[in-house]
């Protein structure tokens, strides 16, 4: 299963910033020249870095989601498309407190600059394509994400920030220590309107969410170090260490093979298979409800996917295939938007309206305890159910379809959906 952490789980790094739904009126931010200049160098700096390499340690608390995680590995990036990131999940020990490594193997993520291979810690695997331009690389493990990804710059976030009357202050901490070290500190305060649930935006005074960062910069100007407290119930922080920039790399440093335990996602069920589909209601873009009840005695696929989920947005092109040679054979797709916004989900609906035809609906619900994705148990996404015409669950999958694999159309072939040209291969 293709977990968050591996599919684009933006919420760790709180500097990557998405368009907020509106602007917001704010008194003036308080902006401190020296942590501008000392914001402007970092993005120098990060430019003039041609590969990377470190030891990392993530830590996320959510009160919502009631989540407490860690993980700890090691990453290296070779511009302009090369990575390799290989991370461990730890638990945190009931009597002690300290954190212990899981005896779960690692989880993966590797471009050679032709294949990105994502692979979880249960041995699920896809090859999504290397990115262009290595774009998103360096999102999910390196505090320095603007490495790979120029648009997310510190400097061009902060320039939005202004724009977008959501920036609070920018101020320069002076030095503090960290792990023997003195580092420049920047402390960061800004209002941020998306990629919040409503669960957690009600625990926000006023309802507006704000997030505190504090950037630990070393003398190579570069981010060693950052924490984030929200006052939506989440903080964590981020730290690398062993951090060594411009070191030699080749394309051969990126060599991968797949681990013996590896398997195609596509060929493991989820749970629910053989039970009572659970009813719901999700919003369809025109603002209307729809419910599951409606279609009795059809067919029907859903898919649960995000915006933010990159291997969701890989299977698309997939699903609209299906959905083409099905749609009109008494079959009903609904695609499910969770773990999302409501404001990107329709950014997404209004940026996809001629690309994909297949229904899509949100989850309303996320982030609570009667959210959709909570109601069919769904942990990871991409995930999908094929309902038969009784209402029972016939089939669940996580992930994309395997190479060679299409267990979608094998599952709607074995309900008599005669799905006459297989789907390429890859999406």
């Amino acid at each position: 299963m293709i977990n968050r952490y591996l599919a684009g789980a933006l919420a760790l790094l709180p500097l990557i910033l998405v368009s907020p739904s509106h602007a917001d009126t704010v008194s003036l931010p308080k902006i401190d020249p020296k942590a501008l200049a000392l914001l402007t160098d970092v993005e120098k700096s990060v430019e003039k870095t041609k590969s990377m390499s470190a030891d990392f340690t993530l830590i996320r608390h959510s009160v919502t989601d009631n989540e407490d995680t860690c993980r700890v590995g090691v990453f290296r990036f070779l511009r302009p498309n090369y990575c390799y990131t290989e991370a461990w999940t730890n638990t945190r020990d009931a009597v002690s407190g300290k954190w212990k490594r899981d005896a779960m193997p690692p989880t993966y993520r590797v471009s050679d600059g032709k294949s990105q291979w994502l692979v979880d810690n249960d041995g699920s695997y896809i090859d999504v394509g290397a990115p262009k331009q290595g774009a998103g690389l360096a999102q999910e493990f390196n505090p320095n994400a603007p490495l790979f990804e120029a648009p997310d710059s510190e400097t061009k976030q902060f320039a939005d920030q202004q724009k977008k009357h959501r920036l609070i202050a920018l101020t320069y901490a002076g030095m503090q220590r960290w792990d023997g070290q003195d580092y420049q500190v920047i402390d960061w305060s800004y209002k941020v309107d998306a990629g919040i649930s409503h669960a957690a935006k009600n625990l926000a005074p006023g309802g507006i969410a704000i997030c505190h960062t504090h950037l630990f910069i070393g003398a190579d100007h570069l981010v060693h170090r950052f924490t984030y407290d929200w006052n939506t119930g989440m903080s964590g922080e981020g730290n690398v260490k062993h951090l060594r920039a411009n070191v030699p790399m080749t394309a051969s440093s990126f060599k991968f093979t797949l681990p013996k335990y590896a398997h195609a996602p596509g060929s493991e069920q989820v749970g629910l298979v053989g039970t009572a589909a659970p009813d719901f209601t999700a919003t369809k873009p025109d603002g209307s409800n729809v419910k599951l009840s409606e279609f009795k005695g059809q067919v029907i696929v859903i898919d649960f996917w995000a915006t933010w989920c990159g291997p969701c947005q890989a299977e698309m092109p997939h699903l609209q295939r299906v959905y083409d040679q099905v749609k009109d054979k008494d079959v009903v797709v609904l695609a499910v938007c969770v773990s999302d916004t409501k404001e990107a989900y329709a950014k997404w609906v209004s940026a996809k309206s001629g690309v994909y035809t297949f229904p899509t609906a949100f989850d309303q619900g996320w982030g609570t305890k009667q959210s959709i994705g909570a109601l069919y148990k769904v942990k990871n996404i991409p995930t999908q159910f094929v309902i038969d015409k009784d209402g029972k669950i016939a089939a669940g999958f996580i992930g994309l379809d395997a190479e060679g694999s299409h267990p979608l159309a094998e599952a709607l072939a074995k309900l008599g959906v005669d799905v006459s040209t297989p789907p390429d291969k890859k999406p």
